[in-house]
C-alpha cells in the first residue's frame, strides 16, 4: 500500500508539471509581487513604490496592465498580513514574462527599491 501510495504521488506530482509545461505560448501570465517596506512609516515609500511601478513597469513590451497600491485589508483570517504594497502586472505570455524580468526599466525598479523593500513573487498562468 505504502509503495501504491507513493507512486500515485509521483505520478500526480508529474502530471501536474507536465500540465504547467502544456500551457499554449499564447497564454497571459499574472505577475503579482507582495512588497513589505523597510521604513517604519511606510506610507510615503508605499506612494513612491506604486509610483515608480506605474511608470517604469507599464511600457515595458507584453506588459498589458499594472495594478499596485497598499494593502486595503487584513482584518480576516484569510488575509495575508506580512505585506506593505502588492503589485500585479499581466503579460501576454511566459516568454514576455521572461523578458520584462530582464528589461533595463524592471531592473531600475528592483535597484531603486533593493534594501528598502524585501519581496515575494507569484507567477501563475491567466487561463
Amino acid at each position: 500500500m505504502r509503495v501504491l501510495t507513493m507512486a500515485l504521488c509521483v505520478s500526480a506530482a508529474a502530471g501536474a508539471a507536465l500540465a504547467v509545461r502544456a500551457q499554449p505560448a499564447s497564454t497571459p501570465i499574472v505577475h503579482v509581487v507582495l512588497f513589505d517596506l523597510a521604513a517604519p512609516d511606510a506610507t510615503a515609500d508605499a506612494r513612491a513604490l506604486a509610483e515608480d511601478s506605474r511608470r517604469l513597469l507599464a511600457g515595458i513590451p507584453g506588459v498589458e496592465s499594472v495594478w499596485v497600491g497598499p494593502k486595503a485589508l487584513d482584518d480576516r483570517d484569510a488575509h495575508i498580513k506580512d505585506y506593505d504594497v502588492a503589485l500585479s502586472v499581466r503579460l501576454r505570455s511566459l516568454e514576455d514574462l521572461r523578458s520584462y524580468a530582464s528589461h533595463p526599466q524592471h531592473r531600475e525598479l528592483v535597484e531603486r527599491w533593493k534594501g528598502r523593500a524585501t519581496w515575494r513573487v507569484i507567477d501563475f498562468y491567466d487561463r
